[in-house]
């Protein structure tokens, strides 16, 4: 701790609720201060001294970037929603945030061994990063915290949206309303969020199999036009619209209604739907979707708070800690009830 930081009895006696003599003779060695008393002061003080000063700190934000997916801007649009917030605090701590963005597993390794030197801290985001290539982060010398992934390091701290909670919540709450036939819409990203629904949607039918049902996928693409064209020729090939559809995203959501306008089906009298995400508030729909909302800035937030308590407890130590964060449910007017045989 500097010599503009050192802690002064004064401080030290208003947070520990003493009298700043006792502390002064504490913190001299001198005689008059019982055993307990003592230890509490000293415990204080060392605890203090071992804390980062944070200010002028730089925080890095590494993010592993497919590049094909970089070039989508409305997938941009809701990085934007989090990193906005976690610059947010990380001025609020007076320190800067430097963003870089790695394109291989080679400038992952790079990146993250010259984070020592760099920064005071890590934030790594894995959507993107290869499976075999998460183990590189160990290579991290400084407080690290991961987000967009579920698999836990040693060392590194993990956050990560309940995808399969919202999945299976909302195939259950459609089953309840009497769908059996449902179609999973999916985009032609492979992220963490998008396996981990793909994932849940795939297991959910599998556990409740009734009438012999199989997952449905339906492959859309990487924007609003090229999915709503693709959704169009799947319904249109069907000789029964299913059920309801379960939406990936709010990109194949928009789709989906522009789909569904052309054909001129009706929402839900003809079919059903539930999604995650939000539909952002620019684009007007003839209906108000039932869906999960995703706390964009609330997973940085989190994020943000975990880092930092890394910092000022200047600890790398710390066990790792997981912590996946749940999808709200917003009713609609999309999920009709069917009956029930």
């Amino acid at each position: 701790m500097s010599s503009q930081n050192k802690l002064t009895a004064k401080e030290i006696a208003f947070q520990l609720g003493i009298s700043q003599a006792t502390v002064s003779l504490a913190m001299n060695d001198k005689p008059g201060v019982n055993s307990e008393t003592k230890r509490r002061i000293l415990e204080y003080i060392a605890k203090q001294e071992n804390k980062v000063q944070l200010f002028g700190g730089t925080i890095l934000h590494i993010m592993y970037v497919n590049r094909e997916k970089y070039t989508i801007q409305e997938e941009n649009t809701l990085f934007n929603y989090g990193y906005v917030e976690f610059l947010r605090m990380v001025q609020q701590e007076r320190m800067e945030l430097q963003l870089q963005n790695v394109y291989s597993i080679e400038e992952m390794l790079e990146a993250l061994k010259a984070s020592t030197d760099k920064a005071l801290g890590v934030v790594f985001c894995a959507a993107d990063t290869p499976l075999e290539a998460m183990p590189l982060l160990d290579e991290c010398d400084v407080p690290l915290v991961v987000y967009s992934s579920d698999l836990m390091g040693d060392r590194w701290d993990a956050v990560c949206f309940h995808n399969e909670k919202a999945v299976k919540d909302g195939m259950a709450l459609l089953e309840k309303n009497g769908h059996k036939d449902i179609v999973y819409l999916l985009n032609d990203f492979h992220s963490y969020n998008f396996r981990a629904r793909r994932r849940a949607y795939q297991q959910y039918i599998f556990e409740n199999a009734i009438d012999g049902r199989k997952p449905q996928f339906v492959p859309t693409g990487m924007n609003v036009d090229k999915a709503a064209q693709a959704i169009a020729e799947y319904l249109r090939g069907r000789n029964k619209l299913p059920d309801a559809i379960f939406s990936e995203n709010y990109m194949t959501s928009i789709a989906l209604s522009i789909a569904a306008q052309q054909l001129r089906i009706k929402i839900p009298q003809d079919m059903s739907i539930i999604g995650i995400d939000a539909i952002p508030e620019a684009i007007h729909m003839p209906y108000n979707m039932d869906h999960y909302s995703v706390p964009h800035a609330e997973r940085m937030r989190i994020v943000g708070e975990m880092l930092f308590t890394k910092l000022k407890n200047n600890n790398l130590n710390i066990h790792a800690r997981e912590v996946r964060i749940s999808m709200k449910y917003q009713k609609g007017d999309t999920i009709a009830k069917r009956n029930i045989k």
